[in-house]
């Protein structure tokens, strides 16, 4: 049934209220002592581009490793959901949970740097949080099933992470007309990264637009819209590789 796998993660996760409350409340103690705090606006900028990137990582890839391991992926693939259907529908349910257990975090984030005049900043670190938590729910994914052990899927969720968001400039900025340049304005984490510096005041490390030639003003939303769907795509015509890795049979899903 279309939509069974977009309930069914809406059903677990509010049947466990004690673990919603934990997951929304460590955002916030651990966000909001930074924005309070007397670091440099480019550090505490990307300390919330930290923060939310591995919040998709680490929270789409240690559920899959746990339920792949128990063999829910197994069964839930054997009912007759496709496994790409699987892939897409808990992505977007987990990538819109997560924005929703970060949102108290982030709004208070918002307030704090922003000040009253939080609409514009409010609007746009929303959407590249929601881009970064979609990209970084597929990797994690991905992640899961290419490790075997929650151990495995932390270390390359933090390698993966780091690496990222290095490509999106979030540690220097690229060297102008390099490689790096153009990785950084197709980086779905870009957005997130560059509309945390604008709302910490600080001053973009290159541009708060893609400056790759012909790209123009559009280029810091449309390279990174263009690879996420791209990601996707990839997910999509890897996913009987991720079932046979989470179920470790040779069943075409």
């Amino acid at each position: 049934m279309t939509g069974g796998v977009w309930r069914l993660e809406w059903r677990i996760v509010l049947s466990r209220p004690g673990r919603l409350a934990w997951s929304v409340s460590v955002p916030v103690l651990l966000l909001v002592p930074v924005a309070l705090s007397g670091a440099a606006d480019a550090h505490r900028a990307t300390v919330y581009a930290l923060f939310v990137v591995f919040f998709g990582l680490f929270g789409a890839a240690a559920p899959v490793i746990r339920d792949a391991e128990r063999g829910w992926v197994e069964r839930v693939l054997l009912t007759g959901c496709g496994v790409r259907r699987w892939l897409v529908e808990r992505t977007a349910a987990h990538s819109l949970q997560d924005l929703l257990q970060l949102a108290p975090a982030l709004a208070a984030v918002i307030w704090i740097e922003g000040g009253a005049r939080v609409a514009l900043p409010a609007a746009s670190v929303t959407a590249g949080a929601l881009l970064a938590l979609v990209a970084a729910n597929l990797v994690g994914t991905l992640v899961a099933a290419a490790v075997r052990s929650l151990a495995e899927g932390a270390l390359v969720c933090a390698g993966a992470g780091l690496v990222a968001l290095h490509l999106a400039g979030a540690f220097r900025p690229p060297s102008p007309g390099s490689w790096q340049e153009t990785a950084a304005a197709v980086s779905p984490f870009r957005p997130a990264l560059s509309s945390f510096r604008n709302l910490a005041g600080a001053t973009d490390l290159w541009g708060s637009a893609a400056s790759v030639a012909g790209w123009g003003s559009a280029g810091l939303w449309t390279g990174p819209a263009a690879a996420t769907l791209l990601l996707i795509a990839c997910a999509w015509i890897g996913g009987p590789w991720v079932g046979r890795r989470l179920t470790g049979t040779d069943n075409h899903f």
